[in-house]
């Protein structure tokens, strides 16, 4: 089914000469680009389809807005594609853990089948620790979305699915930040039953990895039995988020929020645009004084601090909103 996706994705590339004629290539990356991608039991594909177009012709915006729509609406699946002008804008992103994996392993649906021949591949072991932030960002926020749909009674599935990623981003994360990151799933796995064995973080990863292999959606779980699960998977990302802090910190915490403040503090060691990052904190986080420092630090890094706030509350409507919109902003 997804041999054929890809060939029908090439094939109303090539129906458009105005297209195929102003792009180098269309690669398909995440996880079907390295052969990781989950199948349901049907067979069908039930992870994303992340594509990466190099070359922005007139009118490309929105014929794969319009494609993304099609394919989306066959396969049942979110389908995205990335733009980028050009080889060194992609590459301008090389030290970020998408773009390594993207590198790692890929396939090239259109164009130049060499097109990524010479990208800057980095050691896994590499990553800088922010990589590691940015995730556990991304999926708390799941975990954060989770609960809202929890209690709005809506799509089981969606809840399902952020735990499961929560539970992969913290075991991914903190492989980050010890240098253990490997290439696979199930490499990654290994190290983490070797270096966390017998944890509530090593269960949740492994069950979160055979989900994502072979998806089984299930409809009918209870809206009880969902919110056992997400009180387990807060607990696992907020021991997460402190092993976390302290490896990168090289020291512990003990709590949470003590923990995200002393990640934002160690930014100020890693070099970056400060100016940028002071001018944005003062723009965007005026109304969070107790983020704003340090300035030079990019918001983003601080933003688990409101983020650990929410997953800690009960549910207080107004901060979440806000966080949120910080988080679209910065994300």
């Amino acid at each position: 089914m997804l041999e054929q996706a890809l060939n029908g994705i090439a094939a109303d590339i090539a129906d458009v000469p105005v297209i195929a004629d102003g792009i180098r290539a269309v690669v398909l990356g995440g996880g079907y680009g390295r052969g990781e991608g989950g199948a349901t039991p049907d067979g069908k594909p039930y992870n994303d389809l992340d594509f990466f177009v190099i070359g922005k012709p007139p009118g490309s915006a929105e014929f794969f807005r319009e494609l993304s729509r099609k394919w989306g609406e066959v396969l049942g699946i979110d389908v995205d594609f990335h733009p980028a002008a050009s080889l060194g804008e992609l590459y301008a992103n090389a030290g970020t853990l998408m773009m390594q994996e993207l590198f790692a392993g890929y396939r090239v649906v259109y164009g130049d089948p060499g097109i990524l021949a010479d990208a800057p591949v980095l050691p896994f072991a590499k990553l800088p620790w922010r990589e590691g932030a940015r995730l556990l960002l991304n999926r708390g926020t799941g975990l954060l979305l989770a609960r809202r749909r929890l209690e709005s009674g809506g799509d089981p599935e969606f809840v399902r699915r952020n735990l499961h990623k929560a539970a992969l981003g913290c075991g991914d994360a903190l492989l980050i930040a010890r240098h253990a990151y490997r290439r696979c799933g199930v490499d990654r796995l290994a190290a983490i039953l070797d270096t966390c064995p017998g944890t509530a973080l090593a269960a949740a990863y492994e069950k979160a990895l055979d989900y994502k292999y072979t998806p089984t959606p299930e409809n009918t779980v209870t809206a009880e039995h969902l919110s056992v699960e997400w009180d387990l998977l807060r607990s696992v990302y907020f021991e997460s988020f402190m092993l976390f802090a302290g490896a990168v910190c090289g020291r512990g915490f003990a709590a949470p929020p003590e923990a995200a403040r002393g990640l934002a503090a160690a930014g100020t060691e890693s070099p970056g645009n400060t100016v940028k990052n002071a001018l944005l904190s003062l723009r965007f986080l005026y109304r969070a004084p107790s983020i704003l420092l340090p300035l030079g630090e990019h918001p983003r890094v601080k933003l688990p601090v409101l983020l650990v706030k929410c997953l800690a509350g009960a549910g207080n409507a107004s901060a979440e909103a806000a966080y949120l919109k910080l988080w679209a902003r910065f994300n």
